[in-house]
């Protein structure tokens, strides 16, 4: 039995790679991929009290900001983060980042409900969790100057946040102020957060294959999921009911009438009776 390892919180800890009892990772023989242990095993209730981030990271790269500032980060999903963050987390080796004011593209999602740890789809930490003085200036001018990263993967686009943002207990790792992304469709697509989205049951409540998060409501609406994400209106049926007089100089056209219903995919029924009572 294999166990999900999460990076430990508690600087004081000399390994910050923890292992969790709360998360079980059924496989006896085979090693597995990072997919592999988001969507693939059950997690137990115990686990779902917060997010943590996973280990291993998904993704090692740079941010290159507005064309010229180069930062290596490495990304780590969120114990939380469902498939479709999973996949939207295949970054480029250099992600192009802008930095844009934070109400210019503050999801609307978080004006209704301020963002939480079941929003986080990606950490975003120093590689091999080493202290970088650049990093440190980035995360900090974000947060005085009230900014937001911003980059366009794919169909989506990445907004990266200070953890200031988060509650509480979320605002600090190892101490540190720290990025966190959340992915949303592009704004021709509407404005809908993937979080593990902003329907917070869609990544895992009743899904042994997802993490499942903190009050199954990402924002599925959990967020860093809502693409977009009105349901298709159901399909109807009406019944129509039609009585013709009986007439000979009425038959062709009667007979026209039901043929045309039937050529656009009508089912037409044709019963013939007497009429009860007189009539002139």
């Amino acid at each position: 039995m294999k166990r999900r390892r999460y990076i430990e919180a508690n600087e004081d800890e000399e390994d910050y790679v923890g292992d969790h009892h709360p998360v079980h990772i059924e496989d006896a023989t085979t090693e597995l991929t990072p997919q592999d242990s988001i969507s693939k095993h059950c997690v137990e209730r115990q686990c779902y009290c917060c997010s943590k981030p996973i280990d291993i990271p998904r993704w090692s790269g740079t941010f290159k900001i507005d064309g010229k500032e180069h930062i290596s980060l490495a990304g780590h999903l969120s114990s939380k983060s469902c498939e479709k963050v999973w996949k939207l987390s295949s970054l480029p080796k250099v992600v192009q980042v802008t930095k844009v004011p934070r109400m210019a593209v503050w999801p609307k999602i978080f004006k209704a409900s301020e963002p939480s740890g079941d929003n986080i789809g990606l950490y975003f930490f120093p590689p091999e969790m080493r202290h970088d003085e650049e990093l440190d200036q980035l995360v900090n001018e974000v947060m005085d100057k009230d900014l937001i990263l911003r980059a366009i993967i794919g169909e989506a686009e990445m907004l990266i946040f200070p953890s200031v943002l988060l509650p509480e207990r979320y605002q600090t790792f190892q101490t540190k102020h720290y990025l966190w992304a959340a992915f949303k469709a592009k704004e021709d697509k509407g404005d809908a957060i993937v979080e593990q989205e902003v329907e917070k049951g869609n990544c895992v409540s009743n899904q042994p294959d997802k993490v499942q998060s903190d009050n199954a409501s990402f924002p599925s609406n959990h967020g860093l999921d809502r693409p977009s994400m009105e349901a298709p209106p159901q399909s109807s049926s009406s019944v129509f009911g039609i009585v013709v007089r009986q007439a000979p100089n009425l038959e062709p056209e009667v007979k026209r009438f039901i043929q045309e219903m039937e050529r656009k995919g009508a089912l037409v029924t044709v019963m013939r009776g007497e009429a009860i009572g007189g009539g002139p």
